[in-house]
């Protein structure tokens, strides 16, 4: 819980530059932020809402806590705290290795095939599955409010081909693009 608060103060002060420093020490405004019932914070520039549970809420002035909308470096310390990503990294050897895609595979130099992980589901129950990451890659790729549109403007189509599957044809070869997807354009949210 110490790091989850410390993560949330961090990413507040981080996110909200024209916050002032709290008026007392950090680790009281912390345990303050954290008391277990419904409370709002307001800061210049942003709201942060903590449910009964402790759980962050991120209510407006915040696009940190979205990985296709944010906008700012300093999202991915909230970024990674909360999404998996469809490939990560192994941080020895600098590698792709698999995350949310078991496997991955260029099927031809513009066809990429992702095999997803069987068994996940999301926070909210739904099942991890070819059309939520569909729908995620669609969204980043597609939405007006995205800002990793680039990140996959080498992808021509998404599609659905089997229950854990998701096939990305191209428009160009791009072997970038699985470690692209270790990235925001990777991170899936439930839809």
């Amino acid at each position: 819980m110490r790091i989850l608060k410390w993560l949330a103060c961090l990413a507040a002060l981080l996110a909200a530059p024209a916050i002032a420093a709290p008026a007392q020490p950090v680790e009281a405004w912390a345990d303050a932020l954290f008391e277990p019932a419904l409370k709002t914070h307001r800061f210049t520039g942003a709201e942060i809402v903590v449910v009964e549970d402790g759980a962050v809420s991120f209510a407006k002035g915040y696009g940190l806590a979205d990985p296709a909308t944010g906008r700012a470096g300093s999202d991915h310390i909230v970024l990674f705290t909360m999404y998996d990503s469809l490939i990560e990294w192994d941080y020895e050897t600098l590698t792709a290795k698999p995350g949310l895609a078991r496997e991955w595979r260029f099927a031809d130099p513009t066809t990429l095939v992702l095999e997803l992980q069987p068994g996940v589901t999301f926070h909210d129950g739904e099942p991890c599955d070819a059309a939520a990451v569909a729908y995620n890659l669609e969204r980043c790729r597609t939405d007006p409010r995205s800002n990793v549109k680039a990140d996959l403007g080498s992808v021509e189509s998404i599609a659905v081909t089997g229950p854990l599957q998701v096939t990305l044809k191209l428009k160009e070869p791009n072997s970038a693009l699985p470690l692209i997807l270790s990235d925001r354009a990777g991170f899936i949210v439930s839809p």
